[in-house]
């Protein structure tokens, strides 16, 4: 559909996160969105590891920036989780907008059977997916959601005679938003108060050479427990093994 240059620099003092939000929709009012999200996204993770990223209960909305008007999100959460749970390993949209170049309509044509039902028992119609890709980021890639109340059609219709200032104000926002919240967009960025301390040491003892056996006696884990922990930080991390997850740690200041 159309792809959001983000080379230059931005020219403007970032705002908080709400205020850019309600900026950069106060300057396309007539797309009549109702919801808008950001989110960091490794390079290369497929939808399975996705869906599971994101139904891991400690991950919160980390690498995700929100925001709702009207007071309604607590119902927009609601419908985002309910997709994920139902919906998204299956459907051929979530897995395109995993390696999209360019922004897209949801097409209910690719969705599983009951996927248009839901959304639209949820008052969600049309959603516009745009990932944006940046030299500057050579491992992740940010991808913004949009849903609206409108139909496809009649959205599709609004945003292509608003397309030029709708790509300008989309560029704006994404450079805001990289000047103030880079580092919780980043998806490999984990601040340590974020993770369990058992977790962080069983890492470092994993640098360091011990088994699974004798970090679990150490800690006063069960092995069982210790796998946890170190699955649950590959999958933060996107780590492809215990090797690459102690690389990602150092890198990243984790250990």
């Amino acid at each position: 559909m159309f792809v959001i240059d983000v080379s230059g620099s931005n020219e403007y003092e970032p705002l908080d996160c709400e205020s850019l939000f309600t900026f950069f929709l106060s300057r396309v009012p007539e797309l009549d969105v109702i919801s808008l999200s950001v989110q960091g996204i490794p390079l290369g993770l497929n939808a399975a590891q996705l869906v599971e990223q994101s139904l891991t209960v400690d991950a919160g909305d980390f690498n995700t920036l929100k925001y709702t008007g009207g007071g309604q999100a607590a119902r927009i959460d609601n419908f985002g989780m309910g997709y994920i749970r139902r919906f998204a390993a299956r459907d051929l949209n979530y897995h395109h907008s995993l390696r999209a170049r360019s922004g897209f309509l949801y097409n209910y044509d690719q969705a599983p059977n009951g996927s248009r039902e839901y959304h639209e028992s949820q008052n969600v119609h049309s959603t516009l997916v745009i990932p944006v890709y940046s030299e500057r980021h050579k491992d992740w890639k940010v991808r913004v959601l949009l849903h609206s109340e409108t139909d496809n059609k009649k959205f599709c219709r609004q945003l292509t005679s608003q397309n030029e200032i709708f790509r300008r104000e989309l560029r704006y926002l994404y450079l805001e938003l990289m000047d103030r919240f880079e580092t919780h967009l980043n998806p490999y960025h984990l601040d340590k108060s974020r993770v369990h301390p058992k977790a962080i040491q069983a890492l470092q003892m994993l640098a360091e050479g011990y088994s699974t056996k004798v970090i679990a006696s150490k800690l006063h884990l069960t092995e069982q427990g210790v796998e946890y922990h170190f699955k649950m930080l590959r999958d933060r991390l996107n780590a492809r093994n215990r090797t690459h997850l102690v690389s990602l740690a150092y890198r990243f200041g984790l250990i």
